[in-house]
């Protein structure tokens, strides 16, 4: 675990370590963490179905975790995403984190980006339609771009049928995080 934290940093240590944890519980202790390599996704060639399949699940798990804290993503990008022995996939950067509003949680918040204009290619539609601050939407914007972020190694067309296609589907039509 300390090899990945050394490579993430030590910047919200709690929810990385949290992250790990979560995505070792559902992989039955891979022992990922123990040592290996780490990589940064846009480093790596183009995912498999099962590389992008186990992303897609991981980022999941980690979302959901973020969204029990209070919070969400604004978007997902690839150089944000850690791989660690090909077959632990975390997020590594948290400077899209935004808090969900206390009063409606299934709205985001934004006051201040930590990027903008916001890149096109990995933004829900309403992101991109921002005029002033503070910017109120739901939560699902970051569905709509995990969903972008497996298209980035896989088209639909590649993954018609498969429950990766349904995933992403549900990402970018219904948006709802549901991994079945």
């Amino acid at each position: 675990m300390e090899q990945i934290l050394n490579k993430i940093g030590d910047e919200d240590r709690e929810i990385y370590e949290a992250f790990i944890e979560i995505v070792e519980a559902s992989a039955g202790g891979t022992g990922a963490s123990a040592g290996g390599t780490c990589q940064w996704l846009p480093t790596l060639p183009q995912l498999d179905y099962d590389q992008l399949e186990t992303m897609a699940y991981h980022l999941t798990l980690q979302l959901q975790f973020l969204e029990e804290q209070g919070m969400t993503l604004l978007f997902w990008r690839p150089q944000d995403i850690l791989v660690v022995d090909g077959k632990m996939y975390l997020l590594a950067n948290l400077s899209q984190l935004v808090p969900l509003s206390e009063k409606e949680p299934d709205k985001l918040v934004l006051k201040y980006p930590a990027i903008y204009p916001f890149p096109a290619e990995c933004c829900a539609p309403e992101l991109l339609s921002l005029t002033e601050l503070p910017f109120i939407t739901h939560k699902n914007a970051s569905y709509y771009s995990l969903g972008l972020l497996c298209l980035h190694h896989l088209s639909l067309e590649e993954l018609q049928g498969t429950k990766l296609f349904y995933f992403i589907e549900r990402c970018l039509k219904e948006r709802i995080l549901l991994y079945l």
